[in-house]
């Protein structure tokens, strides 16, 4: 997909992969950030502990939202590992990133967030109609308890649930998995499983979201729920 972007500080013509399971070049994941481009930083600041890269060095101004570089497959300095990635805090002329980049290849792009929200939990009964199927079964209360969410080749998902009149509570799946491979440090984990969400309200009470705002990939195949549902009625 090809767009033509008006931005504040000039016109952009941009693309988009929309294929399944795309990978960029060169990437050793999916990388989920936008406007990516592929750097390679010289300066490392031993005394700060930063790689320094000046902004006028990018084919755009870095004004606003936050940014991110993901180490590529090959090109990284023995140092680093692929899918390594850091977030960048732009300083005077210069953005910097905590670590030794220097002279590895990078993308680098701008932070967004993927968020999904799931629609109402509803109880389904066998529709007794002419058109068969199934319809929600509204007349009764659905108390939902948790929620399960299956994903696959997922480095990182974040499920938020609102309650109606409480706080919204966090689950992460950060990509560790205790007793995988995955889980080693200085390694990204990409993998598979069930994300188990606590959700102890109505089922009309609940505002749940999945999101993911990190460079790793995150792929939702179905989702499972589990509550007690109450009918003091029947219809005639």
């Amino acid at each position: 997909m090809y767009l033509i972007i008006s931005r504040p500080d000039g016109v952009y013509f941009e693309s988009i992969d929309c294929s399944v399971g795309y990978i960029g070049t060169n990437e050793p994941y999916t990388v989920l950030l936008d406007r990516k481009i592929t750097i390679t930083p010289s300066t490392y600041n031993s005394a700060t502990g930063f790689t320094e890269i000046p902004t006028c060095s990018f084919p755009y101004p870095l004004s606003d939202g936050k940014y991110f570089i993901v180490t590529q497959a090959t090109g990284i300095s023995s140092s680093l590992k692929p899918g390594e990635f850091a977030q960048g805090e732009v300083v005077g002329s210069n953005i910097r990133f905590q670590g030794n980049f220097s002279g590895s290849a990078l993308t680098f792009g701008r932070q967004y967030t993927f968020d999904y929200g799931i629609s109402t939990i509803t109880y389904k009964v066998a529709n007794t109609t002419g058109g068969g199927g199934q319809r929600s079964d509204t007349e009764g209360r659905l108390q939902i308890r948790k929620l399960v969410v299956n994903y696959a080749d997922t480095g990182y998902l974040r499920a938020e649930v609102t309650p109606q009149g409480r706080d919204t509570g966090s689950y992460v799946y950060s990509g560790k998995i205790v007793g995988n491979s995955s889980a080693t440090i200085g390694r990204y984990a990409i993998s598979s499983g069930r994300l188990l969400i606590p959700v102890l309200c109505r089922n009309t009470d609940a505002v749940i979201n999945l999101k993911n705002d990190t460079p790793v990939p995150s792929s939702l195949i179905s989702a499972d729920w589990e509550g007690f549902y109450v009918k003091r009625s029947s219809a005639v």
